[in-house]
């Protein structure tokens, strides 16, 4: 566990005893610096969330909602050079070097913004 997940995880413990919801954690969070991969970490401490789940509930949040079009250009470009990495005589006689078909977006056919889009946000609700 990071410094500062472990620093802000008796605030946020204390958020939610006081009724606080996932939001103004996450809120909480980014204002004390938290990057996204710390907030995911932070709500799979808090509540037992898997990756999957937390990443979710983060990239969907209020809090992150400033960075979510270019998370998503991101994340589909790199899934991008994967596949024409994947299609390419250089890496054709050595599979293994990449990462394995839908490893980024979960499955072989959906670049992850698509998948973010086909998906309902979990409903978080820590009370």
């Amino acid at each position: 566990m990071t410094y500062k997940v472990e620093s802000l995880l008796d605030e946020s413990r204390e958020m939610l005893r006081d009724g606080k919801d996932v939001q103004a954690i996450l809120t909480f969070a980014r204002h004390r610096g938290c990057s996204k991969t710390d907030a995911m970490r932070l709500l799979m401490l808090l509540r037992d969330m898997s990756l999957a789940e937390a990443k979710q509930v983060v990239h969907f949040s209020e809090a992150w909602r400033d960075t979510k079009q270019q998370d998503e250009e991101f994340q589909d470009r790199l899934q991008s050079v994967i596949e024409d990495k994947r299609s390419s005589d250089e890496y054709s006689a050595f599979p293994s070097l990449l990462p394995a078909r839908g490893v980024l977006a979960g499955n072989t056919a959906t670049p992850i913004s698509k998948r973010y889009l086909t998906k309902a946000p979990i409903k978080a609700s820590f009370r």
